[in-house]
């Protein structure tokens, strides 16, 4: 393994490895590759063809929003009930959903708000989120107990953060030497931190 480095190709070798060409001008040679460089990696490419309808991945049409939080907040604001057992707690409305889990060995809670949202352009994967904005988001979910709590721990001051868009594709490839299937769920490597208190 090598670290710190930006895989930009990879190439067969004559005796049935790969050369792995990186973009500090160095290559390294290997006898396998496991291709776990991401949505806008080569590997993927370099093994379906650059062609093929999967070698890109596409938009899946959703946003979600993260944010971190220490549980004694997220108890106070969200209510006791949601933090009887410690597993992830999730609610489906109308085009969205929301979840928070525990993180930290129970120190800290990941609340995550996620809609369903067809209008990111193809380059677009990352837009700013006000408070207003993700009100306007769940807006259908009249009613609903825990929505307004985790829009309050998602934006206690105001901050704006980020939607995060998700994208997807689903392969399947087989060779003498190589058999690979996967599907990818994969967002931009600045997934915001932010920690209310």
């Amino acid at each position: 393994m090598r670290t710190n480095k930006k895989l930009v190709g990879v190439a067969t070798e004559d005796s049935g490895g790969v050369i792995l060409h990186f973009d500090d001008g160095t290559d390294e040679y290997a006898d396998a590759l496991i291709g776990a460089d991401g949505i806008h990696g080569c590997v993927r490419e370099f093994i379906v063809g650059v062609d093929h309808p999967a070698a890109k991945a596409y938009p899946s049409g959703f946003w979600d929003t993260r944010t971190l939080v220490p549980v004694a907040k997220a108890k106070e604001v969200l209510g006791e009930q949601y933090f009887e057992e410690p597993r992830q707690y999730g609610w489906c409305g109308d085009s969205g959903f929301l979840m928070h889990d525990w993180l930290d060995d129970g120190q800290t809670i990941q609340c995550v708000m996620s809609m369903l949202d067809e209008e990111w352009g193809p380059e677009e994967e990352m837009r700013a989120l006000d408070r207003e904005k993700l009100e306007s988001a769940f807006s259908r979910w009249t009613n609903s107990p825990i929505i307004q709590g985790m829009i309050e721990v998602t934006f206690p001051d105001q901050k704006n953060l980020h939607q995060l868009k998700y994208h997807s594709s689903h392969w399947k490839t087989q060779s003498s030497k190589l058999t690979l299937s996967g599907i990818t769920v994969s967002t931009p490597l600045l997934m915001p931190k932010t920690v209310s208190a």
